[in-house]
């Protein structure tokens, strides 16, 4: 038998017995088929936990050196400096043949920049950049013969950055062109590594662009019962501006050819598309009758990562019903919200939260902000000498925005043990609310800090909602 590896050497121009007999969705694995594939036993969750333990030692990155961790949606420095969710591929873009195609199944959130390509040797905030999205695909079987039968090993990964300018871009591009074709011994696990001469490729925006297949092995036995396959992947990096992405692929087999272009050669362009800053995925067009937040709504967004001590947690249902009880014991009437979204992250010594509501017309937000004014500034709390009451103040943001900030004093005096505040804004039928409550502070200087703190960081979940009710 010849040496498998060799055979794959052979990648996407011929294979062993001349040129190709038949069209590409036929030969994408012949009799690979079925060595590969194994009657599905373990459904749901559980068989996709199965086919990512099988596929860590191949997707993990080594040589990263921990990375510079850059929360996804980090903080924006202007418009459309933030990667959002959707600037990445969707279910809708990816292709792969008539027989399969590949679904996303979420992102590692451990570290989610040092993932990106295991052929990396820092990560992408480490290159520079000040934002990232990152999204996981697995691959399944399409036509209705296969839909029982589960793919093992088969992945796509893809991450969305952006940089501080087009240099830094560029300069990121160039470096993990190099670093894929410079692979070899640098997996855990892999012997042999081969990279082959970059595929052309036609953006539909202005940047560069280009395709790189490599293959490598030895692949485990639960993938390659026999030995004679091995690892086969396609590696597309596009740079446009200040916007960067890479979308990597990777199969278990012993061919890949396709008559129409790789599935990475047709991938890249679109992909490169939805990067642009200010543009949504074909299929999250603002919908002005949308009444539910989307599945994907990242609350979250624009926050810190998680440290040890904290907890973050995101739920539907009632929306900061105490985070937004006054110290006189009343509550703002924020009327029937369509759908509510509540999101907090609590430390030793902090305390932030978020809701999110949406409504049937922007009226309905617009009065839910104004009884929210109304209720704080109405309020004014004696206990004693202790009085509570909160500044309420039209925000620099602009018109439909409102800055509240609670002031304690005793005697007269300010009391700094704790500083509480929040900020409210309307995005067309939608309403924001975020807050926070941390020790030390409570004077209207340390108020405004952290009130132009929340504002900032609330940046991306704004944009979120612009685009979800067409006021983007």
């Amino acid at each position: 038998m010849s040496d498998p590896m060799e055979e794959l050497d052979r990648f996407g121009s011929e294979f062993t017995g001349g040129p190709m007999p038949l069209p590409a969705s036929e030969i994408r694995r012949r009799g690979d088929r079925i060595r590969r594939r194994r009657q599905a036993v373990i459904v749901g969750g559980a068989a996709l936990a199965v086919a990512a333990a099988i596929a860590v030692p191949v997707m993990a990155v080594t040589g990263s050196g921990g990375g510079t961790k850059v929360p996804p949606a980090d903080r924006a420095d202007g418009a459309g400096s933030v990667v959002m969710p959707y600037d990445l591929l969707t279910d809708a873009d990816t292709v792969y043949s008539d027989g399969a195609d590949w679904f996303a199944v979420g992102t590692d959130d451990a570290d989610p920049e040092a993932a990106f390509h295991p052929c990396a040797r820092e990560s992408l905030g480490d290159l520079g950049a000040t934002s990232v999205e990152h999204r996981d695909f697995e691959q399944r079987n399409t036509l209705p013969e296969g839909a029982d039968i589960e793919v093992l090993g088969d992945a796509m990964h893809q991450a969305v950055a952006q940089f501080g300018s087009a240099a830094e871009a560029q300069a990121a591009y160039d470096t993990i062109v190099g670093w894929v074709n410079d692979c070899d011994g640098r997996i855990d696990g892999i012997t042999t590594y081969r990279a082959f001469d970059p595929l052309p490729v036609s953006l539909t925006v202005d940047g560069e662009a280009t395709v790189i297949q490599a293959n490598y092995g030895p692949a485990p036995k639960e993938l390659d019962e026999f030995g004679d396959g091995g690892y086969i992947t396609e590696t597309g990096v596009a740079v446009s501006g200040e916007r960067l992405t890479v979308v990597r692929t990777q199969i278990v087999g012993q061919d890949y050819n396709f008559l129409d272009g790789t599935p990475v050669q047709r991938m890249l362009p679109v992909a490169a598309e939805l990067m642009q800053p200010g543009e949504t995925a074909p299929d999250a067009t603002p919908d002005a009758a949308a009444t539910a937040l989307p599945d994907d709504f990242a609350l979250e967004a624009g926050w810190p990562d998680v440290t040890d001590g904290e907890t973050r947690r995101i739920s539907d249902g009632a929306l900061l019903v105490d985070e937004l009880t006054t110290a006189c014991g009343t509550e703002p009437r924020l009327g029937a919200p369509a759908d509510t979204r509540t999101g907090i992250l609590q430390g030793p010594t902090h305390y932030a939260f978020r809701g999110a509501a949406l409504y049937d017309d922007a009226q309905g937000a617009a009065d839910a902000l104004a009884s929210l004014a109304t209720t704080y500034s109405g309020c004014g709390a004696d206990d004693g000498a202790l009085t509570t009451r909160y500044d309420v103040t039209p925000a620099a943001e602009g018109e439909g925005w409102v800055r509240i900030a609670r002031v304690t004093t005793v005697g007269g005096e300010v009391l700094e043990e704790s500083t509480r505040v929040l900020a409210a804004a309307v995005v067309g039928r939608a309403l924001l609310i975020t807050g926070s409550e941390g020790e030390g502070g409570g004077t209207p200087e340390a108020n405004d800090a952290a009130l132009d703190q929340e504002v900032t960081q609330a940046q991306p979940v704004l944009e979120q909602l612009a685009a979800l009710t067409g006021e983007g």
